[in-house]
């Protein structure tokens, strides 16, 4: 923030962290880092969601999870069962995203998505 006789001024980066890269960037990664926790937290340690009646229905004792591009978006892949869980998207009309939609949305905009020409190069 710039402050030229007595008016606040900010760039379109939202300023510049003391590391040098705009603030802007520094808070999406605090977004993705929310999401993520929320992700492991509220959905993958929940003992009643889809993510453990999944490990209990392949008898997964220790479950593996990574994230990665499916031709569908991105997704959270267990890799024992090798089975991926598409996370949702922003629907049309909605008010407000979910902590996952968004996380899809900041990691693989739809503009991003979109801009993949070949889908079977998503494996």
């Amino acid at each position: 923030m710039l402050n030229i006789n007595g008016h606040a001024y900010m760039g379109p980066g939202l300023g510049l962290t003391s590391a040098g890269t705009p603030a802007k960037t520094q808070f999406s990664l605090m977004h993705i880092h929310r999401a993520v926790d929320v992700l492991a937290d509220d959905v993958i340690e929940d003992p009643n969601g889809q993510f453990a009646e999944h490990t209990r229905r392949f008898n997964i004792t220790d479950a593996q999870y990574e994230f990665v591009l499916t031709p569908r978006g991105l997704a959270v892949y267990e890799k024992e069962s090798q089975t991926a869980f598409v996370l949702p998207r922003v629907r049309d009309g909605s008010e407000q995203a979910s902590v996952l939609e968004a996380l899809h949305e900041t990691v693989l905009p739809e503009w991003a998505f979109a801009s993949l020409k070949e889908p079977d190069t998503l494996s």
